[in-house]
């Protein structure tokens, strides 16, 4: 409100004017309970360094779960390959072409049924199967060139799963001028593969979780540390704007 006085007759005369403000636009006013406070430094670090962590953790679990695969699977082959040539040491052919086996065999699960270790003989005029086998429907009838060996797995049969390593030899057998064709054949369920694998992946993961828990601590403990300068500082920026210094 504004006063202004104007002349009149013989007297002044205050006339009063009301003065009207423009208005303007209040600025807006942040509703309460929801301003968006700023993440922290440690925060960041931490969050960040946690990432890297996992990541690296997790990459270094698997290139260890895929290395003891790979070395469980060539110990499997190793073992398949050795009862190869345990029955190729034990057998003969006689004089009239008939298979003479190993009287015992390499391994007891061979004379078990279920036992999930199988033993097999393909060639012309030649079929044997061990007893464990017996019942079975194993990828036996496969006849390699000789000196030729092939491992595969696991293959589907009516048993699950299985991995079958063979080996094609030529058997020379009368006064040395007739020979024949035998394709060996071990197959071993792959339920004892996958037990191997899920006590070492149990194993794995677990130290890996309880390792990167430790770690986590560990990190938690030096970004404290590191950033107690900084700390030191907001407190001391804190008091200047309050007028404590």
């Amino acid at each position: 409100m504004g006063l202004r006085a104007e002349p009149g007759c013989g007297h002044s005369a205050l006339s009063v004017e009301r003065v009207e403000a423009a208005d303007a636009p209040a600025p807006p006013r942040p509703a309460p309970g929801r301003t968006r406070q700023p993440v922290s430094l440690q925060t960041r670090s931490l969050a960040a360094a946690s990432l890297a962590l996992a990541a690296f953790l997790g990459l270094s679990g698997f290139a260890l779960d895929q290395a003891f695969y790979e070395s469980s699977l060539q110990q499997l082959r190793d073992r398949l390959q050795g009862y190869v040539w345990s029955y190729l040491s034990g057998s003969d052919v006689t004089v009239s072409g008939r298979l003479v086996l190993p009287e015992f065999p390499p391994d007891q699960r061979f004379d078990r049924p279920q036992s999930g270790l199988y033993a097999g003989v393909a060639g012309r005029n030649i079929s044997w199967e061990s007893p464990s086998a017996l019942g079975r429907e194993l990828p036996f009838d496969v006849q390699l060139e000789p000196n030729q060996t092939r491992f595969v797995g696991p293959v589907a049969t009516n048993i699950g799963g299985v991995y079958v390593l063979s080996q094609g030899v030529d058997y020379a057998y009368g006064d040395g001028t007739k020979s024949v064709r035998l394709t060996f054949h071990i197959a071993e369920h792959e339920s004892a593969l996958q037990r191997q694998m899920q006590v070492f992946r149990r194993t794995l993961w677990t130290w890996v979780v309880i390792l990167g828990l430790m770690l986590l601590a560990v990190q938690l403990g030096v970004l404290r540390w590191s950033l107690t300068p900084l700390r030191r500082v907001e407190r001391d920026l804190s008091k200047v704007e309050r007028g404590e210094i």
